[in-house]
């Protein structure tokens, strides 16, 4: 648990999202096709699904609530978790935090 909600997985997987996603499609590097855009198109789909999950979620509080535990897919976190950092009405807290801060050592 610890790992895959440490900064290291949780970067990784969202790079995924933005550094290959949008390349798809591209196959020729000499000539640029300004309308083949499949790759920017699964990673926007992939945006607006978070924005969705997370409209949902916002929709059932009336903001009385003093804590939401969220669990879900590990790929949904960042961008979760970034639109809950820009609503001003929630501190969003580490998962480290309340897990222990135990170190987790990866190996390569």
């Amino acid at each position: 648990m610890k790992w895959l909600n440490s900064k290291c997985v949780q970067q990784t997987s969202h790079a995924h999202y933005i550094n290959c996603f949008p390349q798809l499609g591209n196959t020729n590097v000499f000539h640029y096709d300004s309308t083949y855009f499949l790759g920017s198109e699964l990673t926007a789909d992939w945006y607006r699904r978070n924005i969705k999950i997370y409209s949902k979620m916002i929709v059932q509080l009336d903001y009385s609530e003093k804590a939401i535990f969220l669990i879900m897919g590990n790929d949904h976190i960042p961008i979760i978790k970034h639109l809950f950092e820009c609503n001003p009405y929630f501190e969003v807290i580490d998962t480290e935090k309340w897990l222990g801060k135990t170190k987790i050592k990866f190996s390569r």
